[in-house]
Formats: C-alpha cells, structure tokens, sequence
C-alpha cells in the first residue's frame, strides 16, 4: 500500500487560476472535495453517483462512478478524509484497488466523471478555464506503476525533472473541417486563453475560445484531446505537491464536466499493493515556480566508457542549494547512494558538473539518476538514465526496457554512437517492417513511442553507420 504523509505548506505563491463562471468573472484558485454524500445508485459501484457540496462559490459538483476494467477492480472509498491521516483533505482521492494478488504484467483501471453545478441545484455550469493536478503518480517499489488517464483535456504540464512519461504529441480532428492536428499557443492571449484589459479586469480570448491552443493544421480553437500520464514502479514519499516529479497538471476550458481513469500496471513481477490512493487537486500548478526547491536541472548525461561510466550535468536558479547525491541501481527500482557533489549555492549563472564512476560493478545494465538538496534538506530527483556496459570495456549491445512495453521503450545504445545518426527500426513476426525512427544525434539512452504498435512480439534493428545491433521486444 501507499505510504502518505501529512500535506507540507509550500512556501511559494502559486499562480492564481483564472475561473469563469457563465458571463461573471470569479477569482477561485482551487477547487475543493470533501464531505462526499451518497445520492443515487450503490456505493463504490458503476453508476453511483456522490455530491459534493460548494467545492467552490456557487459552485457544486456531482461524481459518477463511471466504469470499471473488470469485477476484481474496487472502489474502496470515493474520497479519502483528512481525519484518515492519508493525503490532503480538499482534494479528490479516490482508493482503487484490486480483490486479488495483481498477476504480472497486468493492468487495471476505474473511471470516474465530475459534473460542476449550480450550487443547490442540478443545473449545469461551464466553467470557462480551471485546472487539475495529479499529485504521487508513483508506484509499490517492486512492480507496480500507476496512471491516469484525463479525457478530453487541453494539455498537460510536468516539472522539467519528472519521472512521469505523457502519451504525446496529442492530435485531434477539427470538428469544423475534420482535419487533424496538435495543439499550439494562440498568438492573441500568448497562450493564457485570456486578456487582461487596461482597468485590469479579465476577458476571454475569444480567438481561442479561452482554450489559449488553437489546431495546428487550420487555426480553429483547440478541442482537446486525452492524456495519459505514467508513473515508475519507486514509491515517492508521501502525497505531496514538494514531490513535483511525481507530478501532472491538466488544464480544461469551457466544459461542465472532467471524466478521467486511475489505474496501475504491473511489470515483470506480481504484486499485492493493488490497494492504491490516488489524489487528484483541482489547483493549477506553474511548475517554473518550482525550480527553487531546490534547483532546477538543464541536462543529465550517463555515458559508459573503458574508465567508467561519466555523468555531466548542468543546473541553474541555484537558490540555497547545497549538494547532489549521485544513485545507481541494478534493476531500476532499488537506488543506493554511492557519491555526493557539492553544488554552487545562490546563483543563477549555469554551472557544469562531471563525476565519474570507476567502479559501477559487474551489472550489464545500471541506473542513474541525480537527488538534489537544498539547505533545507528538501530534495528532488532527476530523472533515470541507462548505460550498457561489459566489464569496463566499450558494449556492443542495445538493451530494451521495460520489457513487455506499453507507451515509451528506452533502448541503450554503444558509448561510441553518441552524438552520430541512426535509425530504429521495427519489424513483426512476419519480417514486415511496421515503424522507423529517425535518430539525429544518439544519446546512449533514446525514448522511442511505440504507444502506435499494435500488440505482439517485434525485432528492433538500430542501424548507425554500418552497424546493425539487433534486440528483441513485447508490445503491450
């Protein structure tokens, strides 16, 4: 089960959401979820529906147990309390699990729909602009890896150092000329999806129609499209919004209602964590504000060579930072710290940083990944990087992980292609090639996308130069 904590108080201003309410303009920067009261169908099953009372000024909402992946998917509780001691009181947090032991590479979710009210009535009430923020996307330490999924949502942001993973680009038929396109920022509100007029008060970007994203194929106001975030399997520490890399923000506009799924997939390993709490704050988050606590990390390199594996990085915004802790594990779950890099305290210039690892063991494969402490001891995580090695000497060898894939596969590639041109390929059972990705510049550890492949078993050639290193993956 998920461990939690108490809600810490940030000590940054956050950016005020806008909120819009039919043609008056009201200020709410959040909306809040507690007190749920049972009003129609059976509790915790599909089709229950549950009131929430003034979660803003006029405003209530109405949560619809929607549907479920199968009958061995629970709801234990639509919405924790504070009096529980498990995460934060004015937040959504649904507790989903499973009746049984969670097989190996399973998957489960439940779906939930919030409908916004006028407050007394079951009246409907687009709100013009509001967003909500997933916070302890996260995982048991062993197998599990959680998800949510938000259905027809503007755009998602994440902190520049989180562990999370998006299904991105997103793409969406225009509903006015049935073209399809991706979002990008309307030149008029810069992207805000409103103005603010010379006596101060707010307008809608009627350009955008307040989404502030317009098609990027025909220029009409951007619909929306579903997002899927995922978790890794480590466990962070507590609901928190001080763990920004464990964390997402959706944006909404123009819409009375949010339908979103929270689930969980296993890895190579069962678990019987299934028992999960997820929370779900209805608060816009402005990450950038973030890159104080307690740094905020440009770029992150691990590259094997005969000496050992070096790992450079760069950091800014250096506001009362103290340290790095470098960590490195065997199967990407169970860190160990092994060194610590004092880091430049109460600057903003870019500062440049090496260590290398001469002893990083016998493993063919290790993880990295940076933890980063200010002087108040609040820390933060870099994301993973993946070297391949073979007894110190330079691999040979492209290693694939996670295997089965459902989203992202990351592949490890020879020290000696860094920086040169390359090019994934994918081929079926039948020796079709179904997928190429065009490589500029090899990293030692690339993402590829491979949410398009259907499922089943593929070979994935990497082509550099004229070399052909040949691995094997399962599509889920």
């Amino acid at each position: 089960m998920k461990r939690s904590l108490p809600f810490q108080t940030l000590s940054i201003t956050l950016a005020l959401l806008f909120l819009m309410v039919n043609a008056n303009a009201q200020l709410a920067a959040e909306f809040v979820f507690r007190n749920p009261t049972l009003i129609s169908g059976v509790a915790d099953q599909d089709g229950a529906v549950y009131k929430f009372q003034n979660v803003a000024p006029g405003l209530d909402a109405n949560v619809t147990v929607v549907g479920r992946s199968g009958p061995e998917v629970f709801l234990d509780t639509i919405d924790i309390p504070l009096s529980n001691g498990m995460g934060y009181d004015k937040a959504l947090q649904p507790q989903i699990g499973l009746h049984s032991t969670a097989d190996a590479n399973t998957s489960w979710w439940l779906k939930l729909k919030v409908n916004f009210l006028q407050a007394g009535t079951e009246k409907a009430i687009s709100i013009s602009s509001f967003a909500a923020s997933a916070i302890d996307v996260d995982g048991d330490n062993l197998s599990i890896a959680e998800n949510i999924t938000m259905f027809q949502a503007n755009s998602v942001a994440t902190s520049p150092s989180s562990v999370l993973t998006s299904v991105l680009p997103l793409t969406a038929t225009c509903p006015k000329d049935q073209l399809t396109g991706t979002p990008v920022d309307c030149g008029y509100c810069a992207g805000q999806g409103y103005t603010v007029k010379s006596d101060g008060s707010i307008q809608n970007c009627s350009n955008c129609n307040n989404t502030g994203k317009l098609f990027s194929v025909c220029g009409h106001p951007w619909i929306g499209s579903d997002i899927q975030i995922n978790g890794t399997s480590a466990n962070a520490l507590g609901i928190d919004t001080l763990a920004i890399n464990n964390m997402a923000t959706f944006s909404y506009a123009n819409t009375n209602e949010v339908v979103f799924s929270y689930g969980a997939t296993t890895g190579d390993a069962a678990s019987s964590a299934t028992q999960r709490l997820n929370s779900l704050w209805f608060k816009s988050f402005n990450y950038s504000f973030f890159s104080l606590l307690p740094v905020r990390l440009l770029d992150f390199t691990a590259v094997a060579r005969q000496s050992g594996v070096d790992l450079n990085w760069s950091a800014t915004d250096q506001k009362d930072f103290n340290h790095f802790v470098l960590e490195r594990s065997t199967d990407g779950l169970n860190f160990k710290e092994y060194a610590m890099v004092s880091g430049t305290s109460n600057t903003a210039a870019i500062s440049y940083y090496k260590y290398t690892d001469q002893a990083p063991g016998n493993a063919r494969v290790i993880y990295y990944r940076l933890k980063m402490v200010d002087i108040g001891a609040h820390a933060s995580y870099s994301g993973i990087k993946v070297v391949s090695i073979n007894n110190g000497k330079t691999t040979t060898a492209i290693t694939a992980y996670p295997n089965p894939a459902k989203e992202q596969l990351y592949i490890t590639m020879p020290a000696s292609w860094t920086g040169k041109k390359a090019v994934a390929a994918f081929y079926n059972t039948a020796g079709i090639l179904v997928k190429n990705i065009q490589l500029n510049a090899v990293d030692q550890t690339e993402s590829l996308d491979v949410s398009q492949l259907t499922r089943g078993l593929y070979t994935v050639n990497i082509y550099c130069q004229d070399t052909n290193l040949q691995t094997r993956i399962l599509k889920n």
